[in-house]
């Protein structure tokens, strides 16, 4: 049975992404940033202990940017596929990066 209420950003405090939300401005990437956010989500909840500090927020940026034709079927800020990251991620990682003009995870 569900539980009658439930909060993801109480469960997991330490988990950056369930409480961000990131611009992607103008750029057709929602492929780029539903995949990268999820990762992030499952990665911080796969390794939460809510005792140290929290994972790194993972970069769209590098999914858009690099996760290209060739690899992703994607073209970067003109549309992407949402299901050929996951593969990319395993393959090749992602690097962190925060939100827009945001340095402190570079």
């Amino acid at each position: 049975m569900a539980p009658a209420s439930f909060d993801a950003r109480t469960q997991w405090p330490n988990c950056k992404t369930i409480s961000t939300i990131r611009d992607q401005a103008n750029c057709g990437s929602c492929w780029a940033f539903g995949t990268t956010e999820a990762f992030n989500d499952r990665a911080c909840i796969a390794d939460y202990s809510g005792k140290g500090p929290s994972l790194p927020l993972f970069s769209t940026a590098d999914t858009v940017g690099c996760c290209n034709f060739l690899s992703c079927m994607s073209m970067g800020c003109n549309g992407g596929q949402i299901g050929t990251p996951w593969s990319w991620f395993g393959k090749k990682g992602v690097v962190s990066g925060g939100l827009m003009g945001d340095k402190s995870n570079c």
